[in-house]
């Protein structure tokens, strides 16, 4: 009895935190989310989603929001095949701020230092210039980590 308790509250506890049990603590992708207009939210901090670049011109839209003058960092990995990743500011209008393209299978990094804003940053996954050829680019897992 006092084990069937203990797993109760353990999992009161975790779904109090957030954490989502169905994807074992990961969140996942949601078609469509191919534009800005169209990106998956997502909230929170140490955080991971996975999502898949299926076709040649499939992108991931994901919408984020952070805290002004914090540093954060965002990995792409559990690649299963070369894929960009990009940063982009929000504030009065979309704007690039930076992108990691690491060639084969390398994990993509971007770290942002310290955010000019509170609110909502943008990341886009996409087929890597250097994967030519093939109908399938692959599963993988978008990390976002608060530093400071």
């Amino acid at each position: 009895m006092k084990r069937v308790i203990a797993l109760t509250i353990l999992l009161l506890l975790l779904l109090l935190m957030g954490c989502d049990t169905k994807y074992g603590g990961f969140e996942s992708e949601e078609e469509p989310n191919n534009s800005f207009s169209e990106a998956n939210e997502f909230q929170g901090v140490n955080i991971s989603w996975s999502g898949a670049i299926s076709t040649a011109d499939d992108q991931d839209f994901y919408k984020i929001y952070l805290d002004e003058g914090k540093k954060y960092e965002f990995i792409l990995d559990n690649l299963q095949w070369d894929l960009n990743f990009m940063l982009y500011v929000s504030e009065p209008t979309i704007d690039f701020h930076s992108s990691s393209d690491n060639p084969n299978l390398e994990n993509e990094v971007i770290t942002l230092d310290s955010a000019p804003y509170r609110g909502w940053y943008y990341l886009l996954v996409e087929k890597s210039s250097h994967n030519a050829s093939g109908n399938y680019f692959g599963k993988y897992v978008v990390n976002l980590k608060k530093i400071v």
